[in-house]
């Protein structure tokens, strides 16, 4: 790492020029101008600078960080902005991040920029995709699948999601049930076969068909539109005990191919650089 090498502030400028005008100048009050800042010399040697910034009508540039909360508002916010002048504006897609990051001010061809003003948009996941994930691989009894799949009820498309709160709620209801088999059928599914004892009725027997995968239709993220997702349905026996649960099929591609589809449509709405990369 080279030591040597200085990096100045706006502020560094004013009081090196200020410095160069008190050896250079006889002993006189004077003033120069560096953007908002005005510097004056005076007789007695004191260096004073004032900053008009305040009292312009508008600012010399643009600067902060806006979050926004859909891709739609990130294109309004840069015509807002800027209008049609959007040679320096550049748009980040950082993949791993899951973060649109949209620069103005950045560097154009041969002329650095300030890049002080972001539009920051971030993929946020909604609460129904949160909590599809946090349940993912994880085994349930009963009573607690059939309490989830009651309260994601509207995000099941595929198959009727009352067909698998029956599943659920059929060994919930049981009082005492033994798990006799499990066997998997031609089509896929499994067929559990179940002794109930009841009190008083003697007892009584049945078989139940559980499906080999489910359908949702849900927004994985915030300002994204709903995709379909499928569930792999898994169940453990041990011991005459059932757990029911599920494995959502290619969830992180899922996400990546969510982030995909909005890069595209704002690369075919944007009339600026858009570029797959982690903002500086």
């Amino acid at each position: 790492m080279n030591n040597d090498i200085n990096y100045r502030t706006e502020n560094d400028a004013v009081i090196e020029l200020a410095a160069k005008l008190a050896a250079d100048t006889a002993p006189m009050e004077i003033d120069h101008e560096i953007d908002d800042l005005r510097v004056f010399l005076k007789t007695d040697g004191h260096v004073v600078t004032v900053d008009f910034s305040d009292w312009r009508d508008s600012p010399r540039r643009m600067n902060g960080t806006v979050t926004a909360h859909e891709m739609g508002s990130v294109i309004d916010l840069v015509d807002q902005y800027v209008g049609d002048s959007t040679d320096d504006v550049v748009t980040y897609a950082d993949e791993k991040q899951l973060r649109f990051t949209t620069v103005i001010g950045d560097h154009t061809k041969g002329t650095p920029g300030r890049a002080a003003t972001r539009i920051v948009y971030s993929l946020e996941p909604t609460p129904e995709w949160a909590q599809w994930k946090a349940a993912d691989r994880t085994m349930m009894t009963q009573e607690r699948f059939a309490e989830f799949i009651e309260d994601r009820f509207s995000d099941i498309d595929d198959p009727d999601p009352a067909d698998l709160l029956e599943i659920a709620q059929t060994f919930q209801a049981a009082g005492s049930i033994e798990i006799r088999s499990a066997r998997r059928l031609s089509d896929g599914s499994t067929q559990i076969t179940y002794n109930e004892d009841i009190v008083a009725k003697g007892g009584s027997s049945g078989q139940l068909e559980i499906p080999r995968t489910f359908g949702l239709s849900i927004s994985p993220f915030y300002g994204c539109p709903p995709v379909d997702v499928t569930a792999r349905f898994r169940h453990r026996l041990n011991t005459g005990d059932l757990t029911l649960g599920f494995i959502i099929n290619d969830r992180d591609r899922l996400e990546r191919a969510a982030f995909d589809e909005m890069l595209a449509g704002l690369a075919v709405q944007a009339g600026w650089v858009v570029v797959r990369a982690a903002a500086r």
